[in-house]
């Protein structure tokens, strides 16, 4: 899990941040404690598979849902980045991206591209603009560009969990890597199966089910955010992805 979770969108995320800007502070709950469960009341239908058959298969599955809602933190240079998106299968993504003593933003991406509605606070840290009649000219407005654009578009790599995750669903099943399985637990109700890895102090909560999902993913010492965590929801409803009207976007610049 380590060489292929070093590729994970924190690096992309922390990128993203400092090229843009792009900072929040909304607050965040630490990741919920899992509770042992008495090995002999509950039948694992993982037991038979092996810790890299649970990650692969996890993983592809919280890819392919079609509305998993991600949230997560991680510390960036001291700050603290909190990041709270529904993510609409491989059709994009709604939410808000967050660091402390910077601002925050909304986001909306489609697949293609990226709006984003910073806070009066980003606008102050990101651009030096102080003069109130500035900052009631670009309050409530998006700044927008492409999936592709190297600064706005990097923001959106935590919408794309096909990306974010295929590290993890191309592990080779041969794979002699040092991932464990540990016992079944639970997370607020829900049956988990925790994998470690023994090589650092990263770890994943997946769904102890035929077909797991990724709960969390915590890992300790990322690339680019220290502390990351990862936490997966499945809501069962669509993620409606609907672009801000023209009115509200900032055109030629900001």
């Amino acid at each position: 899990m380590a060489t292929v979770r070093r590729s994970a969108p924190g690096v992309l995320l922390a990128g993203a941040l400092a090229v843009t800007t792009v900072a929040c502070g909304p607050s965040h709950t630490p990741p919920p404690r899992a509770v042992m469960l008495d090995a002999q009341a509950v039948v694992d239908p993982l037991a038979a598979d092996t810790s890299v058959w649970v990650l692969q298969h996890a993983s592809a599955n919280t890819a392919a849902a079609f509305a998993v809602h991600l949230t997560g933190t991680g510390d960036d240079s001291g700050q603290t980045v909190t990041f709270d998106l529904s993510v609409a299968g491989s059709d994009g993504c709604t939410g808000t991206v967050a660091e402390t003593k910077e601002g925050s933003v909304q986001l909306i991406f489609d697949g293609s591209t990226v709006w984003i509605k910073p806070d009066d606070e980003f606008w102050r840290e990101a651009t030096g603009v102080t003069d109130p009649a500035q900052l009631a000219a670009v309050e409530g407005k998006y700044i927008t560009a492409t999936a592709s654009d190297s600064s706005l578009g990097k923001i959106t790599s935590l919408c794309q969990l096909n990306t974010v995750l295929k590290g993890f669903a191309s592990i080779p099943a041969t794979d002699a890597r040092d991932e464990i399985k540990g016992p079944v637990t639970r997370i607020n109700g829900q049956r988990v199966l925790k994998v470690s890895d023994t090589k650092d102090s990263a770890y994943a909560y997946v769904t102890d089910t035929a077909q797991p999902k990724l709960l969390q993913l915590i890992d300790p010492d990322a690339d680019g955010l220290t502390g990351l965590t990862y936490t997966f929801g499945y809501p069962g409803t669509p993620v409606a992805i609907t672009p801000p009207p023209a009115s509200e976007i900032i055109t030629g610049g900001y």
